[in-house]
């Protein structure tokens, strides 16, 4: 928390959009700390985000985008991995910001 996960991946996904790129950013709905569908660092950087309950709506709404986020990573089902690969093998450039473990472990 607090190293600066959501803002390098919005600065990464914005770089993106200057190039041209279709570029959209995920975010579980469970998570509206600062926003419901933006995503925002904890230093104020924001970007429009597209909140989704599972890995199968973020899955289904990916396929016109070139480059997908995903933001808080750890909230999502563990498919989250799998179908990340599968974005990536499909073309979409991965960008993924979140914990590597949760309150559980």
């Amino acid at each position: 928390m607090f190293s600066g996960k959501s803002e390098e991946m919005i600065r990464r996904l914005r770089r993106a959009e200057i190039a041209g790129q279709r570029v959209v950013i995920f975010k579980p709905r469970i998570d509206d700390r600062f926003d419901a569908a933006d995503v925002v660092s904890h230093a104020g950087a924001r970007m429009r985000g597209v909140p989704v309950s599972s890995v199968a709506e973020l899955v289904a709404r990916a396929p016109d985008f070139e480059v997908v986020g995903i933001d808080e990573v750890q909230f999502f089902e563990q498919g989250v991995i799998s179908a990340s690969l599968e974005l990536a093998q499909n073309g979409a450039r991965v960008v993924a910001a979140g914990l590597d473990q949760d309150f559980r472990r």
